[in-house]
């Protein structure tokens, strides 16, 4: 049940960070990143994340259908095949996937660090809080998500 709160947690930010990209001004002139790019990135980030977190969950489903499998098998009494081995691809492609979705947790973290500073900075002369408008907003709304979520999947 948790692992499907995270994804759907994770496609509706892509689709708020979605939203966002498309409300924010292209005038809003932050630094170290424009609002608007920072938007992308979480968006691309949340993809990513999505995709490499359910190629995790398959791969560990078919090694605990192995599993299962190999179990019912021996229960029986009978031999196991010679050509079933302990490990398969899949085990190869889970550690793979969770190396990679941990990364990405990094990545946003990171990511929303550079995202806070390009906030602060367009917060810093009136003109540019201005022009970033709604953009500043979606931030705030998007940053504590982020955070949570990227701590969620490193933890878990």
């Amino acid at each position: 049940a948790a692992q499907g709160w995270l994804v759907v947690s994770a496609v509706f930010l892509a689709f708020v960070c979605l939203v966002a990209y498309w409300g924010a001004a292209s005038e809003c002139a932050a630094r170290p990143v424009n609002l608007k790019s920072w938007f992308l990135g979480s968006f691309v980030i949340s993809c990513v994340f999505v995709g490499f977190f359910l190629f995790a969950m398959c791969s560990m489903l078919v090694l605990v259908d192995d599993e299962v499998s190999r179990a019912r098998v021996l229960r029986r009494g009978e031999d196991l095949p010679a050509n079933t081995r302990g490990d398969t691809i899949f085990s190869d492609f889970a550690v793979w996937a969770s190396l990679v979705l941990a990364l990405l947790a990094v990545a946003a973290l990171v990511w929303t660090a550079v995202g806070v500073a390009a906030v602060l900075d367009s917060e810093s002369d009136e003109a540019r809080a201005e022009a970033c408008g709604y953009g500043r907003r979606y931030f705030w709304f998007l940053a504590s998500p982020t955070l949570i979520l990227a701590c969620c999947c490193s933890a878990g």
